[in-house]
């Protein structure tokens, strides 16, 4: 009996470090596609690439669910992830994700971008007040420094109200170490910031 159940659990532990190990594979392709989107201006011959945009007459999002939106950067950190649009599990799984309904590169507004704290976010433990955030389209760059980082609850949905100026806030869970689903939840903001312009 003792014998089946050492079996049993090391068949366990092999399925779970697979499911592990695919999960994370998943992850790179897909950031190294997304990646190569977004820094490429034009697809490959016959390649279709999705287009983030706008419908200027309702001002709403019309990017498909899972498209490349956006390159993210801390570069204090080292800290680079292409960001796609959405925010559910199947997105989380792969990259950081917009958040539904807040606000969009390149516009006045407060952008929420979402990621998990065991992975994507795991480096925004060591932000710090004054850091620079990048967050880089086809349209440009835009450059945010964060003026706050802080734990709220999960029903603190208020961090991501809209602002009159331009403003990134980036969400995980937390604790970090937390074993299961973690209670909180780790907020960074960061308002926009004009680069200065180069000296003549």
């Amino acid at each position: 009996m003792l014998r089946l159940l050492e079996k049993l659990f090391i068949g366990g532990g092999l399925v779970a470090l697979g499911w592990c190990a695919f999960v994370v594979s998943e992850a790179a392709v897909d950031q190294r596609l997304a990646l190569d989107t977004l820094r490429n201006p034009s697809p490959p011959a016959g390649a279709r690439r999705h287009s983030a945009r706008t419908d200027a007459s309702a001002n709403i999002n019309v990017t498909p669910i899972g498209a490349p939106l956006a390159e993210l950067e801390i570069p204090r950190l080292g800290f680079t992830a292409a960001v796609l649009e959405g925010s559910d599990e199947s997105i989380l799984r792969r990259a950081p994700g917009h958040i539904e309904h807040t606000g969009w590169p390149g516009q006045v507004g407060n952008i929420g971008i979402a990621g998990h704290r065991d992975t994507f976010f795991r480096p925004l433990r060591h932000v710090r007040i004054g850091d620079d955030i990048l967050l880089i389209t086809h349209q440009g760059q835009a450059r945010y420094r964060v003026s706050s980082v802080r734990v709220v609850s999960p029903r603190d949905v208020g961090v991501l109200d809209p602002t009159s100026e331009a403003a990134l806030t980036l969400v995980t869970c937390y604790p970090f170490s937390f074993v299961g689903p973690a209670p909180m939840r780790y907020v960074v903001h960061a308002v926009g910031i004009r680069s200065p312009s180069p000296s003549n």
